[in-house]
């Protein structure tokens, strides 16, 4: 399986990491991440790419669109999906649809900023390609509570499942939206998904590629396209635009750390540009700051907010999270976690040396 994600005990295959941790009797020394090592360990990531990085995210995008019947880009507005989505605009590339997974909680109004910035760049886009079906997919409490009245507390055995309240689980809302589901299950169309920046680390003097199993992968289970991942040259060529910016402070390592944690502010956009990323025009989403936070004093972090409802209002749900969860707690150290179930490392991949100065 070419997009194969998930975790090995040994030779087992599992892709949930609470099955794969009470296979080895909770032992997370025994469990290895694996993010496609077959494919990318058969691609050179020290050689960057001579092509620019225009015309590799062009190429790319002439790719998909000759290689299924419907193509849809899941949009957020920031700057990964904003880039895909100027490519098919000034390429007049055929897009088919434009989804976007609309945030607006009920019961907690953060994310109004975004969504009224978002649909005003839909309709600009649809201006241009009339033809494009503007699909906006609502998300709220209800899909979390779903989540836990389906699931109880058997929801921490579920594909990629990770340990916050919100569950914002690209496969389970898909299935919720019985024709999108349908539509996808066909098997005729590419569903673009933004993903994602490259994921570099700075060890024994040399840069390298990797991947954390901390991040969400439930999005390969939904069988969406990764663009900044899928394709190889694109995945190396950012790779290299990275460590160079990462270079251009007195700190490459701790630089490195910071800006990867998706810090919202000035650093975080001047990273964007660095690697390629059209800049949107929304300062409060050029910036970052519509990204969720996995720091609960930030106002990005939702899992708090919406968690606080369930507790005063849903005791039933609340139970259902709470008891998967303090399952985990008392086999594993969950430390300072508020997101997932520890921290593994995936397979590494050589860009290059560090450059002294």
């Amino acid at each position: 399986m070419l997009n194969k994600v998930g975790w090995y005990v040994g030779e087992t295959f599992f892709d949930n990491k609470v099955r794969a941790l009470e296979y080895c009797n909770w032992q997370p020394e025994k469990v290895r991440f694996y993010y496609k090592n077959d494919e990318l360990g058969k691609y050179d990531f020290s050689v960057e790419p001579k092509e620019s990085w225009n015309d590799l995210v062009l190429k790319s995008c002439l790719k998909i669109r000759d290689s299924a019947n419907y193509v849809s880009l899941w949009f957020s507005g920031g700057g990964d999906s904003s880039t895909i989505l100027k490519t098919f605009a000034d390429n007049n590339i055929r897009l088919d649809e434009l989804i976007f997974y609309d945030r607006v909680y009920k019961v907690y109004d953060y994310w109004d900023t975004e969504s009224k910035y978002i649909k005003r760049q839909m309709q600009e886009f649809k201006k241009l390609q009339p033809h494009c079906k503007l699909t906006v997919l609502k998300i709220d409490y209800d899909n979390a509570e779903d989540f836990y009245k389906k699931f109880k507390d058997q929801w921490i055995y579920q594909p990629y499942a990770n340990i916050r309240f919100s569950k914002n689980l690209r496969w389970h809302f898909i299935d919720r939206n019985i024709d999108l589901k349908k539509s996808i299950d066909k098997g005729d169309r590419i569903d673009i998904f933004g993903r994602d920046k490259p994921k570099c680390i700075l060890w024994d003097n040399k840069w390298w590629l990797t991947f954390f199993d901390s991040f969400e992968y439930d999005t390969y289970h939904a069988g969406f396209h990764h663009f900044y991942w899928d394709d190889l040259d694109i995945l190396c060529k950012q790779a290299h635009l990275a460590i160079n910016f990462f270079e251009t402070n007195s700190e490459p390592e701790s630089f490195c750390h910071h800006v990867q944690k998706n810090t919202p502010g000035p650093v975080y956009l001047e990273y964007c540009k660095a690697i390629g990323r059209h800049i949107p025009m929304d300062n409060f989403i050029a910036q970052g700051w519509n990204k969720g936070s996995n720091n609960p004093a930030a106002p990005g972090y939702e899992s708090a907010r919406i968690l606080t409802h369930a507790r005063t209002t849903a005791k039933e749900i609340y139970q259902h999270y709470t008891g998967g969860f303090e399952y985990i707690k008392s086999k594993f150290d969950m430390g300072n976690q508020q997101e997932f179930i520890g921290n593994i490392l995936g397979e590494k991949y050589m860009l290059r040396e560090v450059r002294s100065k």
